[in-house]
Formats: C-alpha cells, sequence, structure tokens
C-alpha cells in the first residue's frame, strides 16, 4: 500500500513542476513577443473607400490628431503618449468604432464600417511589402 501512495506523492510533484513550467514558458514567450514588437518601428496606414489615405509612424506623432473625410463621413483618430492610436471621433450613426479601443500591436485595425475607413497598425517591414505586393497587382492590371 505505501508503494501505490509514494507513486501518487510522485505524480503529484510532476504535475506542480509541469505546471510551473508551463507558466514560465507562457511569461517567457509574452515578454519575447512584446520586446520584439517595441523594437520595430509601427506604421499606422488608414484607408478610406478602399484607398490609403494616410501613412504615419505613431512614435514620432505622439499627441497628434489626424482628421479623416471620406465621402461617407468624418473621423479622426489620436495617438496618445504610449503610441497607442484610438479613434475618437465618427460622424457615422452607430459609434461603434469609438468603441473599439486603442491599437497598439502589428495587424490591429479599427474600422468604422459606415463610413468605410479602416485604421491598420503594421510593423515598417510588414508595410513595406504591403506597397510591393499592392504595386505588383497595379502593374499587372495596367500591364
Amino acid at each position: 500500500m505505501l508503494l501505490g501512495g509514494a507513486i501518487v506523492v510522485i505524480l503529484k510533484k510532476i504535475d506542480i513542476l509541469l505546471i510551473v513550467f508551463f507558466i514560465l514558458f507562457s511569461f517567457g514567450l509574452i515578454f519575447i513577443f512584446v520586446a520584439l514588437e517595441a523594437n520595430g518601428q509601427a506604421m499606422v496606414i488608414v484607408s478610406a473607400d478602399g484607398q490609403e489615405v494616410l501613412r504615419f509612424n505613431p512614435s514620432q506623432n505622439i499627441g497628434s490628431t489626424f482628421e479623416i473625410a471620406s465621402q461617407n463621413g468624418t473621423n479622426k483618430i489620436y495617438v496618445d503618449e504610449g503610441g497607442a492610436v484610438s479613434m475618437i471621433y465618427a460622424s457615422c450613426p452607430d459609434h461603434l468604432c469609438l468603441n473599439q479601443g486603442a491599437i497598439s500591436f502589428s495587424f490591429q485595425s479599427i474600422v468604422c464600417l459606415p463610413n468605410r475607413v479602416v485604421v491598420q497598425l503594421m510593423q515598417l517591414e510588414e508595410a513595406i511589402n504591403l506597397d510591393a505586393v499592392i504595386s505588383k497587382d497595379e502593374g499587372e492590371r495596367r500591364g
């Protein structure tokens, strides 16, 4: 009977060690992700009616407000002290875009469907690659 009890105690210790390992591993991944995100230069790309209308680096525009006027309405975005971008005004009737919160990581976006405005946050390399893909597609359509 003692042998069976010893096995249960060993399994409990192993379980605890596995749980601690996975928690530490998770925090390590989060730390690496945040560190990589902070080292890269971000680029905000704003599109209205499917066309790019504004592109800027949020870390160089802290405290700035930008107004985006489209055929469907007007939106204003703000860059806070941490470089996060949020929509602070929208002339749309539902104002759902105002409740989407601030974006601060790559591939996050704020979308105002009634005004057809999209605000995307991308790493600089991703924004450059996006330019290359768009330019290539436009060249094929023109040619």
